[in-house]
């Protein structure tokens, strides 16, 4: 009876046990209220962090702005910030000076913003502007000459900047970002991996020459930051960047050329946000070539090439003068290289110039009308340089081609002809950098031997000018002396874009390189 008694009280406590246990129809519509919420909650974190992934083709070792042209990519990543800077009218305006003046030729006074704080949270005060600038220029040989620096000197809010030398450029080479404000109280190994600046960014991984994740700066000082995180990849290679924003891999390409940039220009799911640049392809000519060394055929050589048509394959523009339209150094007032065949043709002739052996090559004296031009292997040269060899054999010269491996082979060849470069013509805005280094006859990068008295005086005169006004006249002087002595063969102005998702927004694209992300850049699905 025991056993029967016990087994009953068995069975009335499991089923006790189950009817607790089983859900009533309420909870069950609780716990999928509760699935929602969490699904919800879910969904609203992932709609709040806001992950931009970005392809871009250059990427340094290190982060350090003292190492090569680190900097600019720096600039590129909205990390870091300089003294004064350029909007997208490459006017110079406040950055973390908010005035300043020039006390005399040689000397001026920036006021350090106040409130500003550096991505660590420490202030940013007039003695670590001063210890920044002081380390880049000691470590940097491109920053020493820019600086041109004398002495830095703090009076309490402000710098006292004192120059070697009346220097006009001084402001606007500021601008460049390897005078960007870093936290200088790190050590070189920490700045080279994770720098400290005052961007709206700051790294939180870097992987040398590979990529790098940043955040948002929480201490930023100028407003809101538009995104919550930042990737950056390096992708190298044009097509290979098109391809990866094609299937979505990243969300932004950073400068597409001519062919990769053509298939997004209609696609209504992508932004193709493009501006006038400041670079420039070019040929430089030696001047002391057999050939070449003759004024007469230099210029019928600029005749015989048409920049229109270049431009048309290349998705740039034609150029005519050092400075493209859009540096605003008059360009609409110089006269300027142009196309026309047959002047190309008369000026050969007149030279002494003719195909005796009918093989549609000019000769004099028995020497063929020929040159070398040397090429790197990358982006739009090839096509830049079989367009000016098929232009330039109908005024009847034969030009060669040969591709150099890198940028110091290509220069160091002594006995070229020609060398097919591209250079950004007013890096910070301002002229007196570009034509110092490439048309001065001491300038590092007047490979051609280029060698004018006229125009060096007026190099000197531009140097010692601060009127802005003024500036621009002496510059115009000088491109119309290097026209009419054809320095060099101006080819095209290239055009700087960034495309995008359409989910992209606020991006802003400049005619310098070394800006492209800000803080203004956001997503919204």
């Amino acid at each position: 009876m025991k056993k029967i008694i016990s087994l009953l009280l068995i069975l009335v406590l499991v089923l006790s046990v189950t009817a607790c246990s089983k859900p009533t129809e309420k909870d069950e519509d609780n716990q999928k209220q509760e699935t929602k919420e969490a699904e919800k909650k879910e969904k609203n974190v992932e709609q709040k962090e806001k992950v931009l992934n970005v392809g871009v083709w250059f990427m340094p070792e290190k982060l350090d702005p003292a190492h090569g042209w680190s900097s600019w990519y720096i600039s590129r990543a909205a990390l870091s910030e300089n003294l004064v800077t350029l909007n997208e009218n490459l006017e110079i305006v406040p950055q973390l000076s908010d005035k300043w003046e020039q006390i005399d030729d040689t000397t001026w006074k920036f006021h350090i913003r106040q409130g500003v704080k550096f991505s660590n949270g420490k202030d940013l005060t007039a003695e670590a502007v001063k210890k920044s600038l002081e380390r880049i220029v000691e470590k940097s040989e491109r920053a020493k000459i820019n600086a041109r620096l004398e002495s830095i000197k703090v009076d309490g809010e402000y710098i006292i900047y004192k120059t070697k030398g009346p220097y006009a450029s001084l402001l606007a080479n500021l601008t460049e970002p390897i005078f960007s404000i870093l936290d200088a109280d790190a050590s070189d190994e920490e700045i080279a991996e994770a720098p400290v600046f005052t961007g709206p960014y700051k790294v939180i991984e870097f992987n040398k020459s590979e990529d790098t994740t940043l955040v948002k700066n929480e201490f930023y000082w100028d407003g809101e930051v538009g995104l919550d995180k930042l990737y950056i990849k390096l992708i190298k290679d044009d097509d290979t960047r098109a391809l990866a924003l094609k299937s979505g891999e990243i969300d932004f390409a950073q400068r597409l050329n001519g062919n990769a940039v053509k298939q997004f220009i209609d696609n209504e799911d992508y932004v193709v946000n493009q501006k006038d640049s400041l670079k420039a392809h070019y040929i430089c000519l030696n001047q002391e070539h057999e050939l070449l060394k003759d004024l007469e055929v230099r210029k019928a050589i600029s005749y015989a090439i048409d920049r229109e048509s270049i431009a048309n394959i290349t998705n740039t523009n034609a150029l005519g003068a050092i400075f493209p339209e859009s540096a605003g150094y008059g360009y609409d007032k110089i006269k300027k290289q142009e196309f026309n065949l047959e002047e190309a043709k008369r000026l050969l002739k007149d030279a002494g110039y003719t195909d005796s052996d009918g093989d549609g090559i000019v000769e004099k004296e028995g020497k063929k009308a020929t040159f070398v031009l040397h090429i790197l292997k990358k982006d739009d040269y090839g096509v830049i340089a079989e367009s000016v060899q098929s232009q330039l054999k109908k005024a009847g010269i034969e030009m060669t081609i040969k591709i150099e491996e890198n940028g110091q082979a290509l220069r160091q060849n002594k006995n070229f002809g020609g060398l097919l470069l591209r250079s950004i013509t007013a890096p910070t805005g301002d002229p007196e950098r570009f034509l110092e280094r490439t048309y001065s006859s001491n300038g590092t990068h007047n490979y051609g031997k280029y060698n004018s008295e006229k125009f060096n005086d007026y190099l000197k005169e531009l140097s010692l000018e601060f009127d802005p006004e003024k500036r621009k006249e002496i510059t115009i002087k000088a491109q119309e002396e290097v026209n009419k002595d054809v320095a060099n063969i101006f080819i095209t102005s290239t055009k700087n874009n960034s495309v995008y998702k359409k989910s992209v927004k606020n991006v802003t694209v400049y005619s310098l390189d070394y800006y492209l992300i800000t803080k203004d850049v956001t997503i919204e699905e």
